[in-house]
């Protein structure tokens, strides 16, 4: 899809402090990205990492989740984050 500047760099910045929370945070030993168009011209991206801590909802201190969440809350987008065993799976839902 075409995505403005602004739009793409969010969308960038969203996935870098996915993919380093599941590698530093997390200790995760696979990752996988996906992206997906659904019949309705919408996009997902999913982020799926395992082999690490499950993700709990806890945050502390940190600020990763919450700019993940603003960032995508800028562009109309939406994320949700879901706890797996031994990891977890992010997926930013694009307009």
């Amino acid at each position: 899809p075409m995505f403005n500047d602004d739009e793409t760099l969010e969308i960038t910045r969203i996935i870098q402090e996915a993919l380093h929370n599941a590698i530093v945070r997390a200790g995760c030993k696979t990752l996988v990205v996906s992206a997906r168009k659904s019949a309705k011209n919408h996009y997902s991206i999913t982020i799926e990492n395992s082999g690490g801590k499950s993700f709990k909802g806890e945050r502390k201190g940190g600020f990763g989740i919450n700019n993940m969440m603003t960032r995508a809350r800028k562009i109309n987008a939406k994320i949700d984050l879901a706890p797996i065993a031994g990891g977890a799976i992010l997926t930013i839902h694009l307009p």
